[in-house]
């Protein structure tokens, strides 16, 4: 039994952490940005702006902070249920992603701008109070003085940073935070063995990996270049080809059960932090090993990506799924919180969960 002082480890398990650290900027600078990008909604200018309904502000620059790390921004916009899941799809498979165009739209050239889209109930739930900016009808002048009713503050502090596990640190602004969260638990719980790897520049040798690719991809697609990447990264190993789809994957198989001739591939890939967590979906399924390409996008950059071992059992990655494992888990960690036994990013990690967790509690 979890005792009454860990009550956060029910509470966790509805929470969604939402949230990415970038440079500092004076908050002069980012209140200039803030209200380029409102007056780029107001114009509705753009196939995607005309969708917004609402801009919400909250985190430090709410709080009043003189210098942020980022100014978070919540934007709710129309989108059927049916086109979240086609855009997904589509993204996931290498195609257009609509929410970076939006996303584009909205920050114009600025890059200190995170935005979080469609999460305010969420946002709201974890224990942020987000502060209406600008809602569908009204003027630049009302958003303008809501800006300007978010007073400076020398007192405030910006939100504690979190601790990550150590192989992400140099990373970190890479990964959104409920993927660093959760893969700092696997590896903590020693579901994991996981390395950082900078990928080769050359183009896979292997030449039928190099006509699949060459037939998915464009040449100035930055994907193109990081699957060759990554191919030339597994050959080193003696994998190869690779095919595409979705996604990239080796075509050695892992045979999961020949009777039902039911296998999954040796090795998958994924492009962009963003979608670490399928990680999980892939071990559930029986995949043990992935990579994850970090920095999938950069054209000039080294290309940087997390190689992920499964070291338990399939079973164990489905049943934090669709079970109860993510409550066992979660139990576990509070018994070694509770007999001193965590590393130090783990203990910011529980100090987190335990304060969002405290409303839903009280």
């Amino acid at each position: 039994m979890v005792e009454n002082d860990d009550s956060w480890v029910s509470a966790t398990l509805s929470c969604v952490w939402r949230r990415i650290s970038l440079a500092h900027v004076k908050r002069s600078e980012a209140t200039r940005r803030i209200n380029g990008l409102v007056d780029r909604v107001e114009n509705g200018e753009g196939r995607y702006l005309p969708r917004v309904r609402e801009v919400w502000i909250f985190g430090s620059y709410a709080r009043g902070s003189l210098e942020v790390g980022d100014v978070d921004l919540a934007v709710e916009f129309e989108q059927t249920k049916d086109e979240a899941g086609r855009w997904f799809a589509t993204r996931l498979a290498g195609g257009f992603d609509h929410l970076g165009a939006l996303r584009r739209e909205l920050r114009g050239n600025q890059r200190a701008l995170e935005i979080h889209f469609n999460e305010l109930d969420n946002l709201r739930k974890e224990g942020f109070e987000p502060r209406l900016l600008w809602r569908r009808g009204d003027s630049l002048k009302e958003a303008r003085a809501r800006l300007s009713a978010l007073t400076p503050d020398a007192n405030a502090q910006r939100a504690a940073r979190d601790t990550v596990h150590p192989l992400l640190a140099d990373v970190e602004k890479l990964i959104p935070r409920p993927a660093r969260q959760e893969f700092s638990l696997f590896m903590w719980a020693g579901w994991l063995e996981a390395k950082l790897v900078d990928l080769p520049p050359q183009q896979a040798a292997n030449a039928l990996t190099h006509r699949r690719f060459a037939e998915q991809w464009s040449e100035s697609n930055p994907r193109f270049r990081a699957a060759h990447a990554v191919a030339s990264y597994l050959e080193q190993e003696g994998i190869a080809p690779l095919s595409t789809g979705g996604t990239v994957y080796s075509d050695e198989r892992e045979i999961l059960d020949a009777q039902r001739d039911y296998w999954q591939p040796r090795v998958t890939v994924h492009f962009g932090a963003k979608l670490l967590q399928w990680a999980m979906f892939d071990f559930g399924q029986g995949t043990p090993r992935v990579l994850f390409v970090l920095n999938p996008t950069a054209r000039k950059q080294t290309l940087r990506a997390l190689d992920m071992r499964a070291t338990v059992d399939r079973e164990q990655f489905f049943q934090f799924q669709h079970g109860d494992g993510r409550l066992r888990l979660i139990e576990r960690l509070a018994a070694a919180h509770r007999a001193g036994e965590l590393p130090d990013y783990m203990l910011e990690f529980v100090d987190s969960l335990r304060t969002h967790a405290m409303p839903a509690t009280s």
